[in-house]
């Protein structure tokens, strides 16, 4: 019964005892009066001890009017029109999911995907919404006062919740599942890889050890099979025919033409096989080789359980149940041990604005529409979602009470939403990802200096060995002059 639907006889009826407790029986657990003035919307009978309206109307019919019996609805199903009874509901605003528009003083009125939903539900079921019990709906879902309302709602002191719950294998409370509405799930958030100058890193070079010391013993050995080729050919040993076997090998290397390519078969076949050997080492590891002069690049985004511990960063998140990671393994037992506890979803992500040093843990249909719409102070966007590893990945759903007439009927809608793309429709615009890459910053003198430094000291050692090459032949032919005693020339005198 409400103001817009009335029966001629009315009786407001509710619990002796409180919710919590137990019905002996309807004969002595219940009271009524007349009128429903006791139980109605904003009284403490209807949201403690389970007070309602209840109305009915009688008829006389003749015996003799039998078809009017035999179409009788005796069961009719309620939930079809609720002829706008005013349904107590609690709503919490989670932008961009549900947002609670104030119009006027206790009157609201609700948008987005949630929003939609119940509104449409509302007006297929002829009912109205009311949140006025709350004083103030909130803007921010914090778990502990939500969790309150939620287990009120469990006891019917409410008679909806606005916002979606997860669809759990195990389920703590006695509601009714309905039809999932999304997909979702609890994902980790980190502050989004950024570009950074790298020129000449030590790191990199240590994390390519192994492949650095390959190349260079392939390099080594394909330079010592030339010379020792060209020493057995020539039977002597030059630093001239060392360096051009140098040069050849860079050539080989490099996959180009030879310096004075040598003649015989059997060399022509190793010559081919090493060239097409470097061919394929440079193929598949030009990335790591380039990557030692990287300037400019970006880091490497967070995807996983393993990367997130190798940070060794503590993680931010509401203090849930489903957000912990079962005991069965090291590595879930370590996320579980770093989680620190906040009051709402946004604390993390709008502390990551000013220090990246740590993770965030988030419905993921929230963590999507952070990552794409939360900019920094420059208007970049800043925060990650990891792809690769979650929490969990369980649909979001409506509950309502155990047994109500709403379920089945509500079903029913939403599957015929779902199927027909309105909720989808309502949501499509959010997830598209439009991540763009920072945009590249021209290189300066002081980028460069790394390789500047790397090409001097190449000179360098090239000039050294030049040194050491003429210092060894004055010492030769020194040698070679005392052996033979070459006395020394005298110019004759010219006369005038």
């Amino acid at each position: 019964m409400s103001e817009f639907f009335k029966l001629e006889h009315l009786f407001g009826c509710w619990t002796r005892r409180k919710v919590e407790m137990p019905i002996n029986s309807f004969s002595e657990g219940f009271v009524c009066e007349a009128g429903c003035h006791n139980v109605s919307l904003h009284t403490k009978f209807r949201a403690n001890n389970l007070g309602t309206c209840v109305g009915f109307q009688t008829y006389s019919v003749k015996y003799s009017e039998k078809e009017y019996i035999e179409n009788l609805r005796l069961f009719e199903d309620k939930s079809i029109n609720f002829n706008k009874f005013p349904m107590r509901a609690y709503a919490v605003e989670i932008r961009p999911f549900l947002v609670i528009k104030e119009e006027s003083p206790r009157n609201y009125t609700f948008h987005q995907r949630d929003g939609m939903i119940w509104n449409t539900i509302a007006e297929l079921m002829n009912f109205t919404i009311d949140v006025s019990s709350n004083k103030h709906p909130l803007k921010t879902f914090e778990y502990e006062k939500n969790i309150v309302h939620i287990y009120a709602f469990s006891l019917r002191k409410l008679d909806i919740l606005i916002f979606p719950l997860y669809q759990f294998d195990i389920m703590i409370l006695n509601n009714d599942n309905t039809v999932p509405i999304a997909d979702s799930g609890v994902c980790l958030m980190a502050h989004r890889a950024v570009y950074e100058t790298i020129v000449f890193d030590h790191r990199l070079i240590i994390n390519n050890l192994v492949l650095i010391i390959e190349f260079s013993l392939c390099f080594l050995f394909t330079w010592i099979t030339f010379i020792v080729f060209n020493f057995e050919r020539y039977q002597n040993l030059s630093f001239d025919r060392v360096g051009k076997d140098l040069v050849n090998s860079f050539r080989t290397v490099l996959s180009i033409s030879l310096y004075k390519p040598p003649k015989q078969s059997t060399f022509r076949i190793f010559l081919a096989v090493a060239i097409w050997c470097f061919f394929i080492i440079n193929f598949t590891s030009q990335a790591a080789i380039i990557s030692f002069f990287s300037v400019y690049k970006k880091g490497k985004e967070i995807d996983t359980f393993e990367q997130i511990l190798e940070k060794n960063y503590n993680i931010e998140g509401i203090s849930s149940p489903d957000v912990l990671l079962p005991d069965d393994e090291e590595r879930f037992r370590n996320i579980n041990s770093k989680m620190v506890a906040v009051q709402n979803m946004i604390i993390c992500p709008s502390r990551m604005l000013n220090d990246s040093k740590r993770f965030c843990i988030l419905d993921c249909a929230m963590g999507r529409y952070l990552e794409r719409n939360l900019l920094n102070e420059k208007g970049q966007q800043y925060l990650h979602i990891a792809r690769q590893d979650r929490i969990h990945s369980h649909y979001l759903q409506m509950i309502f009470h155990k047994h109500s007439p709403m379920t089945k009927r509500y079903n029913k809608y939403i599957q015929i939403l779902l199927e027909g793309g309105i909720i989808n429709k309502w949501i499509e615009y959010r997830f598209h990802d439009i991540k763009e890459d920072l945009p590249i910053k021209a290189l300066g003198m002081k980028d460069m200096e790394g390789i500047f430094t790397c090409y001097c000291i190449l000179l360098a050692l090239c000039g050294l060995v030049f040194i050491i090459e003429i210092a060894l032949g004055k010492i030769k032919f020194l040698i070679y002059r005392k052996k033979c005693k070459v006395p020394k020339r005298k110019l004759p005198k010219q006369t005038v």
